[in-house]
């Protein structure tokens, strides 16, 4: 106001007048328009006690009043929104001017009346508001020159020229005064910049006060600068916000910066707290200007400022495709192995301008990666994890293999647990697996590979180590063996040893879904890779589940050869003479560890017939259809004659309990049912009947084996019939008397003895058992006599032509006929006409059969063989047709079955058909045909069923202990009539209950398969023995004390000097045997050689064996259990009276203690065999390694314990290894309180004493 100026200027005029008060301090006042009154602004206490004028203090008094002054003027801010705290505060004020005015005025003689008039209305209003208005407390600061502001700080800094000592209150007044000068230039601003500021006076310490510096505690925090950095800072490129926090560094105001704690940076402390924090801030030339500038003085910058390395760790200043990064999130290009893992990232390393030597010296300082660390390393890892791909490129998979390596040659320096864990879940570890994949059966590659196959990246949780490969090759990824890392790891890294289950199962299903063997992918042989499987298998057999193991034995799944086989169809015994490759094998060497495995996937100890009839059923199923090839026809074959031939030893009742039809290959070598096939004895039939109607038998089965097997002959279901209106045309007249000839011939004797001599000729090689189903007719007496009756009821009669049509017997089902051309024969017959379109002529003969009608074909009551004469070539003459004809027609079955090849006979029949019959007895000489008597009595020598032969009733021994060999030939009396017949013997009743017989079959078997019986009975015993006494006949049950067996050869010429009379002393039946003591009694009973009663029977009784002393290998499949205790005491008594000699009742009382005695011991030598099992079970449990004598890290046997300051227990090497890189426990993961460990002594003398009773 003009008012306020003229009172300035008065002021201004008597101030030049006054030497203690300098003139331009008042016109700093003036233009800061801060008048005398102003000095009113002096503490009330200080103005109360001023008793002179204020201006004739000290310098430092006139500096402090005015510093509170100014100090309080500039933070006193009023305006139209003046509270109730400010009219109070502008009332003290306006008290406090009067009171100053007034000593002016009196000392000074300046009249303030304008104010004089005002101060007593101070309680009602302001009277500053009143005389100057709201402007009156917003100082002019801006309006203030440079050199007055430098007054003014002059004066506060340097009162009289002297320094200033500002207290922390005067400190704090002079921070909020606008005078302080920046790097950034004018305006000057406040240290302290007060809320109730002006905006004019604060702009300058806002705009410093948004500058960001992350290392000071408060943002208005201000510097100054080293005198060397004055005024260029070195050429570092300081933005102007940053300045804008520098105080200009005058001499003067050194010691006024002190005081105010004013802190001075160097060169590094500019860089740390300004520059660095900024930098992405900077224009791309400055941050050049500022790197360049830390290359040059880095050894400088870091040794001034301890905290400028760790801020330089923290600013990105490495430009990397554009962005800025951190020094620490690159990888030092000069390490090897990083340069070569990330050669593909070029990301990852220092800029081209960041390579030079110097350049990574300092970013290694920053935390450039220089060393393959644990973060390094899960960070190489995800990279490679990143670059995987199918199929695998060859430098990735090398890449993962050389960090894998680095991984177990620096073991000790990654193995922690948390790190292990985040690395077994990274894709990263190049592993191998091979898949076999069925294709379907049409195709012609049979196995695919899956796109899984090979070398992949996969994580460790993922695979499985080298030693696990052969249990999941095709379901797992497998570790090559040097990739493998150190055992003590496996655990953390999330690797399954042994695999799971459900990998193991799923590897072994694709093992054996494979179509075949000859294209096996792995190095390792197959019988390796299952023999794992199996011991595996073994081991978790409890966590297969139920419907697994069902599946496992109905497929094949154990490998003989390159071929996979149901383990039911293998037998640990097949004899070296059964050979049924490619269905049923004996057990490989290689797999015979694995019994337990295999007996519970259906494997058993020999084969049954019951394994054979399912094997057929079986079989079928699996060939639907398709015929089998040569060996499968081979082997097939060979089970069906097994069968065959188990029939023909049964008895009626086990072959009505035996299953009817079985499956047998056909001629087209595909399977079928017996009911289905014919046994082609009729093969003159073929282009004379439809070939639909006909489906025959394998030609490689005989008519024996057919017949055991119920297959019916062609000739049994075909018959032959004349056309229906066909009248034959009778023509002997035109031949003679030739048809009357073989009439008469047929009715001779001397034509049955010829056909029986051809007979007897070949059935020589025969089978002898198949012929004689009769035994009682066998003789050539009997032979011939039975031929005679079957031939001599036919003639011979000549016609020109026979019409004939073939009818099949049909069984009927529905016991219907389904058709007008069907002929019913029975209920359950009928026949069905399958003649061939040209096959009603050809016929060259018919058998006519007598009706008894007395019809007009016949003559007498004889059945006619009608010849077709007119149709005979002249190669083939009448007789052979005869013969013909009474072979295949005439003869009964039961004796032209037993041939070998019938029409073998024709051709001799035939010539002695065209003699007269005074000439067939010197035919049959010319053809070398007589008759051989000791060749037919020969052919009937062990025949079960038949008389013995005088030769060998003078060679039957009676050892009543003995243990007879199955298929031994034996003698003995059936109906007890004296008329000892030849027996074969079986096996014994109690063998079909033995535990080592399969529980899935009978027990009679070929002795073949009988040789794995491993439990026998006390060999001094009387057994029970199963005899077969005639072809057709049922099994009997007897007593070894009613059997006869025959010496061997060597026997009777040791003994054939010996007098035979001395055997044959007769004894009374009355005499009996007194047993002289009670230690007799307890002997067991001699075996000696005993005649039987028969008195034409010879014995030596100085000749005694032992027969006890056979070995178990001679007695296998007839072993018996002991009889009972009256069975025992009879078969003694009836051993006595072979020899008439008897028992006294006390002695019998005493034998039978004995017995008793004996069964008791047999008790007890069961039971010893359990404890024995029990004894042998526990020390198999002792035996197993206890688990501390394992190293906890390891799990493996100790050899040098030492204990840790944890008190456990380690191997030295493993827990050496550990202590390396650990300061806590691998046990207990507590932390240890020292790393030495102490030799455990005591463990391990009691180690070494395990390992030596082990023998380990």
């Amino acid at each position: 106001s003009s008012s306020s100026s003229s009172s300035l200027s008065a002021s201004n005029q008597n101030t030049e007048s006054n030497s203690r008060q300098p003139p331009t301090f008042l016109s700093v006042l003036a233009t800061l328009r801060a008048p005398l009154l102003e000095l009113a602004f002096f503490p009330p206490q200080f103005v109360a006690a001023a008793h002179f004028p204020v201006y004739t203090t000290s310098p430092t008094d006139f500096s402090r009043a005015m510093l509170h002054s100014l100090a309080f003027l500039t933070s006193l801010q009023i305006d139209e929104n003046t509270n109730e705290d400010s009219q109070m505060m502008g009332g003290i004020v306006g008290e406090a001017a009067t009171r100053v005015a007034a000593a002016f005025r009196n000392n000074v003689g300046v009249s303030f009346t304008s104010l004089d008039g005002n101060h007593r209305n101070h309680q009602n209003q302001n009277p500053l508001h009143d005389r100057f208005g709201s402007e009156l407390l917003h100082l002019s600061w801006k309006s203030l020159e440079e050199n007055e502001l430098d007054l003014i700080m002059s004066l506060i800094s340097r009162p009289g020229g002297q320094t200033a000592v500002l207290t922390p209150s005067l400190a704090d007044k002079l921070k909020h005064l606008p005078l302080f000068e920046t790097l950034a230039g004018p305006p000057r601003v406040a240290l302290l910049p007060s809320t109730h500021r002006s905006t004019n006076t604060t702009t300058a310490t806002n705009n410093a006060a948004t500058f960001n510096s992350s290392t000071t505690t408060e943002d208005n925090d201000f510097y100054t600068l080293g005198m060397d950095m004055f005024d260029d800072t070195r050429g570092l490129p300081l933005p102007p916000s940053a300045k804008g926090r520098f105080l200009i560094n005058k001499p003067e105001l050194v010691d006024v910066y002190r005081d105010l704690g004013i802190t001075t940076l160097s060169i590094a402390g500019v860089v740390t707290r300004f520059l660095l924090p900024n930098f992405q801030e900077m224009e791309e030339s400055e941050q050049s200007t500022l790197l360049l500038f830390l290359k040059n003085n880095w050894l400088e910058l870091k040794r001034d400022n301890e905290e400028f390395l760790n801020a330089m760790k923290d600013v990105a200043f490495c430009k990397v495709a554009e962005i800025n990064v951190k020094p620490s999130t690159l990888l030092d290009p000069n390490h090897q192995l990083l340069s070569y893992l990330f050669n593909d990232d070029k990301t990852a390393f220092p800029p081209s301008d960041f390579c030079d030597e110097e350049w990574l010296s300092i970013l290694r300082e920053c935390g450039l990666k220089s060393k393959l660390d644990r973060d390094t390393y899960l960070r190489s890892a995800r990279h490679i994890e990143d670059l995987c791909s199918f199929p695998l490129e060859p430098e990735v998979e090398d890449k993962a293999s050389q960090l894998l390596r680095f991984l177990i040659e620096h073991d000790d320096e990654f193995f922690d647990p948390t790190f292990t864990r985040s690395l077994g879940m990274i894709k990263f570890v190049p592993a191998e697996r091979i898949e076999w994949k069925a294709s379907s059966m049409n195709s012609i590659n049979a196995i695919d590979n899956n796109e899984n196959e090979g070398s992949m990246l996969v994580s460790f949780s993922e695979a499985a180590v080298f030693k696990d490969r052969h249990l999941v090759w095709s379901s797992k990824h497998v570790i090559p063996v040097h990739l493998v890392p150190p055992q003590m790891m496996w655990s953390s890294l999330s690797i399954k040893t042994p695999p799971e289950i459900e990998h193991v199962l799923r590897h072994f299903k694709c093992l054996i879904t494979a179509p075949n063997f000859d294209r096996w992918p792995f190095p390792d042989p197959a019988v390796a890779v299952f023999n794992s499987i199996f011991t595996y298998l073994e081991d978790n057999w409890d966590k297969v589940s139920p419907a697994i193991k069902s599946s496992l034995k109905e497929i094949p799944c154990v490998p003989v050869g390159m071929t996979l086989v149901k383990a039911s169809r293998l037998y640990f015994r097949m004899g070296t003479s059964q050979n049924l490759a490619p269905f049923m094998f004996e057990v490989p060497r290689a797999l015979g560890s694995h019994e337990k495995l295999l007996k519970a996937l259906g494997a058993k100890q020999t084969p049954t017939i019951s394994d054979f009839n399912e094997f057929l059923l079986e079989l079928n199923g699996e060939c639907k259809g398709s015929s089998l090839n040569p060996n499968e026809v081979e082997a097939t074959l060979k089970v069906v004659r097994s069968v065959a031939a188990d029939r023909q030893k049964q008895t009626l009742d086990q072959q009505a309990a035996s299953p009817i039809d079985i499956y047998v290959p056909d001629d087209r070598c595909t399977m079928v049912t017996t009911k289905e096939v014919l046994f082609n004895d009729s093969p003159w039939l073929r282009g004379r009947v439809r070939p639909e109607s006909m489906r025959y038998v394998h030609p490689f089965l005989d008519l024996s084996t057919c017949r055991s097997l119920h297959i019916a002959n062609v000739s049994d279901v075909i018959e032959e019939q004349l056309e229906e209106g066909f009248q034959p045309a009778y023509c002997d007249e035109k031949y003679g008397d030739e048809p009357q000839r073989f009439s008469a011939l047929l009715t001779s004797r001397e034509l049955a003895v010829g056909i029986t001599c051809i007979l007897e000729h070949h059935q020589s090689g025969a089978n002898v058992q198949g012929f004689n189903h009769d035994t009682n007719e066998v003789s050539p007496e009997k032979m011939t006599d039975k031929v005679q009756r079957a031939i001599s009821g036919y003639d011979v009669r000549y016609v020109d032509d026979i019409r004939s049509r073939f009818l099949r017997r049909i069984q009927n089902k529905n016991n219907t006929s389904s058709s007008s051309s069907h002929q019913n024969i029975t209920d359950k017959e009928y026949m069905v006409d399958i003649t061939s379109n040209t096959g009603a002529i050809g016929s060259l003969h018919f058998i006519l059969p007598n009706t008894g009608k007395g019809d007009l074909y016949h003559k007498g009551k004889h059945s006619s063989i009608l010849i077709a004469r007119s149709q005979l070539p002249s190669s083939i003459t009448p007789a052979y047709v005869v013969a013909l004809a009474l072979v295949h027609h005439v003869l009964p079955i039961a004796i032209t079955s037993s041939l070998g090849d019938v029409d073998a006979v024709i051709a001799p029949l035939a010539a002695i058909l065209g003699s007269h019959v005074e000439e067939v007895g010197p035919v049959l000489r010319l053809l070398r045909l007589e008759q051989d008597e000791r060749g037919t009595r020969e052919r009937r020598r062990g025949v079960p069923g038949q008389l013995l032969l005088d030769e060998d009733k003078s060679n039957i021994e009676f050892k009543p202990l003995r243990v007879f060999v199955p298929d031994e030939v034996v003698a003995c009396d059936p109906n007890n009539d004296g008329a000892l017949i030849y027996a074969r013997v079986l096996i014994t009743p109690e063998d079909e209950a033995d535990d080592s017989y399969s529980s899935n079959g009978p027990a009679e078997e070929s002795s073949s398969t009988l040789n794995t019986v491993d439990n026998y009975a006390p060999i001094n015993s009387i057994k029970k023995v199963r005899l077969l006494v005639g072809p057709g006949l049922a099994p009997i049950v007897k007593l070894a004390s009613d059997v006869y067996s025959f010496k061997a050869a060597r026997e009777r010429m040791t003994n054939q000097d010996d007098d035979i009379d001395q055997t044959s002393t007769h004894i009374d039946q009355d005499r009996i045997v007194n047993i002289p003591s009670y230690r007799e009694n307890l002997q067991p009973i001699s075996s000696s050689s005993v005649s039987p009663p028969a008195s034409s029977l010879s014995n030596n009784q100085d000749h005694k064996e032992n027969n006890t002393s056979m070995t178990a290998s001679s007695t296998i499949g007839s072993k018996s259990s002991p009889l009972g205790e009256s069975e025992m005491l009879e078969a003694v008594e009836g051993i006595l009276a072979k020899v008439d000699l008897s028992l006294k009742s006390d002695q019998k009382a005493l034998m039978a203690d004995t017995l008793r005695l004996k069964a008791r011991l047999d008790a007890t030598s069961h039971d010893l065999e359990i404890s024995r099992s029990k004894v042998a079970e526990l020390t198999d449990d002792f035996a197993r390694i206890p688990d501390e004598y394992r190293c906890p890290i390891t799990r493996e046997l100790m050899d040098d314990p030492v204990i840790c300051s944890d008190g456990h227990t380690y191997e030295r090497d493993a827990i050496e290894r550990w202590l390396r890189g650990h300061r806590n426990s691998p046990k207990t993961n507590a932390p240890l309180s020292t790393r030495t460990v102490l030799p455990n002594h005591n463990l391990r003398v009691i180690i070494e004493s395990f390992k030596s009773r082990r023998g380990m």
